[in-house]
């Protein structure tokens, strides 16, 4: 990217404390924030705990690990820095599946979204560094196949909550786009009748 997404400006705050603010709002038991040792994070919310990747050479891997590893809950909502646009609603509907539940699009895994039973991911993580697979779609896979997470398949209209900032042309497109807002509609097309989708407005 050139920078470091998390002191991009989102909605005149840095990202990561848009996106701790959003996770705020559910009112978990803990927050933790993963950050690398040289990260300097001017402020950050009361309640949240940072918590420093011993690991960055091991990729999310190894933020997981330590992350897992600190905590005692018996669940944990996973979610990264540079995905804006997933809001509290689709959060929420993790939460309420009260089971392991993560995102699937287009057939691959969203592994930086997701709701993990702590203490069996932590066992299946530690194992993928044991034998130096950091590969995450291939780690969700063996949680699938042992039965400790499930897929929520993401919809066509829910695609662009997944928007990642990916390169400095990626956060331009989504500012320019964030004052739009989702709307519900109903739209008739003569070969298929009455549809529903969503479509964007601006507010």
């Amino acid at each position: 990217f050139g920078a470091d997404k998390a002191f991009l400006d989102w909605e005149g705050m840095p990202l990561y404390a848009f996106q701790l603010r959003k996770l705020a709002a559910l009112a978990p038991g803990k927050i933790w924030l993963s950050t690398n040792p040289d990260q300097s994070f001017p402020a950050i919310l009361e309640g949240v705990d940072r918590i420093n990747d011993e690991s960055p050479d091991l990729g999310p891997l190894g933020g997981l690990i330590r992350i897992f590893e600190s905590s005692t809950a018996d669940y944990i909502l996973v979610l990264a820095v540079d995905l804006p646009l997933l809001n509290i609603p689709f959060l929420k509907e993790l939460i309420e599946a009260e089971q392991g539940t993560v995102p699937k699009r287009n057939g691959y895994w969203e592994p930086l979204a997701g709701l993990y039973p702590r203490r069996e991911m932590l066992e299946i993580l530690l194992q993928a560094r044991q034998q130096d697979q950091r590969k995450l779609q291939h780690i969700l896979g063996t949680a699938e196949s042992l039965g400790h997470i499930e897929a929520l398949i993401v919809t066509d209209n829910q695609n662009e909550l997944f928007s990642n900032l990916n390169t400095p042309e990626s956060f331009e497109n989504m500012v320019r786009g964030s004052f739009d807002e989702a709307a519900p509609i109903q739209r008739y097309r003569v070969d298929a009748g009455w549809k529903e989708l969503t479509d964007v407005v601006a507010r």
